[in-house]
């Protein structure tokens, strides 16, 4: 039981900084990509030319990857509760008992329990939509 305590707590700093790096660089890269793009829309208001075409497209693209980069954060804030959870589900397990060694009683087993719930529903929730229909 301790090995799992301790994968869950590698696993949650792997998605910490999986969370962290995207949310950091990709997220507020993009964000500025699109405010700049925003900001040369409102100075050319009345310009029909080519020019802001291609701007009004080139910003239609960005929005949609802001889309899908907001997804994929989505993803890995889930990830990163499942690791959060899973150590508190493992840190109850037989051979760890951290709340027996430090509060000096066991975790509530209910609490336990929804816990492990919340966990494998993350896991369905990731899977569920890319399951393919046949």
């Amino acid at each position: 039981m301790r090995t799992y305590f301790m994968t869950s707590i590698v696993g949650f700093f792997l998605n910490w900084n999986s969370f962290w790096n995207n949310w950091n660089d990709t997220l507020k890269e993009k964000l500025d990509q699109i405010q700049s793009l925003e900001r040369q829309l409102k100075e050319e208001r009345n310009d029909k030319s080519e020019k802001k075409k291609k701007q009004v497209l080139e910003l239609e693209k960005q929005k949609k990857l802001w889309e899908d980069i907001k997804g994929k954060q989505f993803v890995l804030l889930l990830a990163l509760l499942k690791s959060c959870l899973d150590i508190i589900i493992f840190s109850n397990n037989p051979g760890v008992d951290l709340h027996a060694k430090y509060r000096g009683k066991k975790l509530n087993e209910g609490f336990h329990s929804i816990c492990g719930i919340l966990s494998a529903s993350t896991v369905i929730y990731n899977n569920f939509p890319n399951a393919e229909t046949k």
